[in-house]
Formats: C-alpha cells, structure tokens, sequence
C-alpha cells in the first residue's frame, strides 16, 4: 500500500501492469498472454451470451480480450472470480464531450449493482499479451515507461543540512 494511492497490479511472465489512481479511486488491472488456443468450456465460462453470438469460432485473440478486461473489473471491488465473468457483459461506451480518451467499454452486470456501469480501456501491450483496466470513473489515462522512468536524467541530489 502507497499511502494516498489506490494501485492495482497484473503479470503475466515477465511483463508487469500497474495501474494506479488518486486515493479512493477504485480500479483493477489484468495482464494476460494470448494463447494459441482455448479450454473446452472457456466461452460458457467467460462470456455472455451476446458476446458468444458475435464472435467469430476461431478469434481467440478478441475471447482474451473480453477475459481480461472482465478480470480487470471483477477486482475493482476484490470479486476476483466469486462472481463468474459471463454475468458480466460488455458494451461500447457512451461517450461525452468531456470523455478521456481510452475509455471503450462499460460493463453491464444487472445482478452485481457494484460491478454495473464500471468502465474499462484496453491498454497498448507488448506483442503477445492484451491488457485493459477497469474503473468506476473514466479518469485520464497516462503510460508510463519504467525503462524510461528509471533511466531518465536526473536533478542532482543534495542531502539535507543540518545546522
């Protein structure tokens, strides 16, 4: 815990998503490889009925996709998988004027009143992998290299003086 930080972490072999917001922002963060294929079983499991209908057989890439940003909202409020991911269903967002950008998807879940309305961006992800977060509010989305963070010149230090 950062104090003053909400934070919400994913990995997937050895790339790491952190997502962090202002305090009391709650919000939730998944990281996952693509597979090749798919579990017997993985579509009941994950998806609503709809989301089943309107996709192709073979498109796994667009399953993984739904997978994590239903991963991302089912910890927003620490569910984690005690409510299955195909009570949840995804739709296209309702843009406003003043909408940061990123914000695609809103989640309907009409028997988990906590979860309905939680909105979800899909990430920029290394090749391989699919990331999304979830939140209750469409805050501005910012990325952070860590290579870049730890590398970047930096203002000379001076220790404190005591007098």
């Amino acid at each position: 815990m950062i104090e003053g930080t909400s934070l919400s972490l994913s990995r997937s072999g050895e790339t790491v998503l952190v997502a962090s917001g202002p305090q009391g922002l709650s919000l939730g963060a998944d990281l996952e490889s693509v597979p090749a294929r798919l579990h017997a079983g993985f579509d009941d499991f994950s998806l609503s009925a709809t989301e089943q209908a309107g996709l192709a057989c073979a498109d796994v890439e667009s399953r993984i996709r739904l997978w994590v940003a239903k991963e991302a909202a089912l910890k927003v409020h620490g569910h984690g998988l005690t409510v299955e991911p195909r009570r949840l269903h995804l739709r296209p967002a309702k843009h406003g004027p003043s909408t940061p950008d990123g914000w695609s998807a809103d989640v309907e879940a009409p028997l988990h009143q906590d979860l309905d309305g939680l909105h979800i961006a899909w990430l920029r992800a290394p090749a391989g992998l699919t990331a999304a977060i979830a939140s209750t509010l469409r805050a501005s989305i910012r990325e952070l290299d860590l290579a870049q963070s730890l590398f970047a010149p930096r203002l000379p230090y001076s220790s404190p003086r005591t007098s």
